[in-house]
């Protein structure tokens, strides 16, 4: 986005309805679904952000489909110096 560079959104959910993604590329992004059940795993432990993408089938077993990991950017440049 160019309002803000650098930063990273996470946006999840319709509610508790299910739609179909209009287009896979009218946005960037890692990882995009529609008309799917599921939830995000997120763990930030120091400077570390870890996030997870489930889906869930219909009898309830969630499936991991997506994952990424990454360190803080000012982390990085402090353990360059």
């Amino acid at each position: 986005m160019e309002d803000c560079p650098n930063t990273e959104f996470i946006v999840s959910g319709a509610g508790a309805k299910q739609r179909p993604l209009s287009s896979l590329q009218a946005n960037s992004s890692f990882y995009q679904a529609g008309e799917v059940s599921g939830f995000f795993w997120i763990e930030i432990i120091g400077d570390t952000f870890y996030g997870a993408a489930y889906e869930v089938d219909t009898d309830g077993t969630p499936e991991l489909v997506f994952e990424r990991s990454f360190v803080r950017r000012g982390a990085l440049a402090a353990q360059e110096d």
